[in-house]
């Protein structure tokens, strides 16, 4: 019987089992995947989470694996470039972003190290339901062993098709709002020379403005 079990453990099952266990909580952590593992998406930092991770203790192995600082950013749409330094959180400006197979795994570390229970390869199949509530899962390991864990609670940060979320048929709600971005910095022309590509150590951006659907 556990606090808590924790279904996914990439950057946000991760953490969270991490904090729970350093708060003194009893954590399952479950990850269908097996570390290292890519994903098509990468993971920039922005400042608060690169704070974030140096009061947990992991930035300096982010750090240690050789990954390029950025420094600058620069955003361009519609022929207008803005570009400047990051805005400081906790005295951090320089910021990251870590292919998962490097980010991932070191997360997934922190949570063991703190005391969660670590486990790869280890696809939930069912909720387990008392009277109102959830109170623990059924999962197979990939060798195709099925084995069922209780919790007091139970969180699904299984990504964007949570199992978890299917099965206790949580709504996906998506809100409408306009597309909007900020910046600060300095303002370039197309026909300055800051038009040229970002050089290295910094991040570029192209956003696109879309408007509500009625």
């Amino acid at each position: 019987m556990y606090d808590v079990i924790v279904v996914g453990a990439r950057c946000a099952g991760a953490p969270t089992a991490m904090l729970l266990a350093r708060a003194g909580y009893s954590v399952l952590l479950l990850e269908k995947a097996r570390f290292p593992q890519d994903k098509l998406s990468s993971h920039y930092l922005h400042q608060p989470g690169v704070a974030m991770l140096d009061r947990w203790g992991l930035l300096d192995k982010i750090r240690s694996t050789n990954i390029t600082p950025i420094e600058r950013v620069s955003y361009e749409t519609n022929g207008l470039r803005l570009e400047g330094s990051l805005l400081p959180v906790d005295g951090h400006t320089t910021t990251y972003a870590p292919r998962r197979f490097v980010l991932d795994p070191i997360l997934a570390d922190a949570a063991a190290a703190a005391g969660a229970d670590f486990r790869e390869g280890c696809t939930v199949t069912a909720l387990l339901r008392e009277s109102d509530r959830i109170a623990g899962v059924t999962y197979k390991t990939a060798e195709g062993q099925e084995f069922t864990e209780h919790a007091h609670l139970v969180i699904g940060a299984d990504g964007m098709r949570s199992t978890v979320a299917k099965l206790v048929d949580a709504p996906n709600v998506i809100p409408q709002r306009p597309a909007r971005t900020t910046a600060t910095g300095k303002v370039c022309p197309p026909t300055s020379s800051c038009t040229n590509g970002p050089a290295a150590g910094s991040a570029s951006y192209r956003p696109t403005t879309t408007s509500p659907s009625s």
